[in-house]
């Protein structure tokens, strides 16, 4: 019997690019791969507590407008999908959010910044063209 890891062959999962055959429909590897991107499976459990966090610090209709792009050395990047609500957070709610974002994450999070970015429709969400995304 061999002492070679059963998983050392597995293979990283790519992001999600969806792919469609003729007749529209998705692989089960697909979609899968774009169940797996959407929960956040797999990623680091800092990053999933600091997402779990600015949900619950943003509340849900903030929190349906933006996405945490990136974790890096304490600072929390958020993409805003609006420039009003990206200059009324960056003004008047900064601090309150960082607060709350420490307090709720139990991470080290040092700062918070807030970016223009257009945030991905969740499934079953519509989009800007009023399409309607699919798992």
């Amino acid at each position: 019997m061999s002492d070679a890891d059963p998983t050392d062959d597995l293979v990283p999962l790519s992001p999600p690019t969806p792919r469609r055959k003729s007749g529209g429909r998705s692989s089960l590897a697909e979609l899968i791969r774009l169940v797996v991107a959407e929960h956040g499976v797999g990623r680091d459990p800092t990053y999933r507590r600091i997402v779990a966090a600015w949900r619950d610090a943003a509340g849900t209709e903030t929190f349906e407008h933006t996405r945490v792009a990136r974790v890096q050395r304490g600072t929390v990047t958020i993409e805003v999908d609006s420039a009003p609500l990206l200059h009324e957070l960056e003004t008047y709610m900064k601090s309150g959010l960082l607060q709350m974002l420490r307090a709720k994450a139990k991470a080290p999070v040092t700062s918070i910044r807030f970016v223009a970015g257009a945030r991905a429709p969740r499934t079953g969400e519509r989009s800007v063209t009023g399409r309607t995304s699919e798992a």
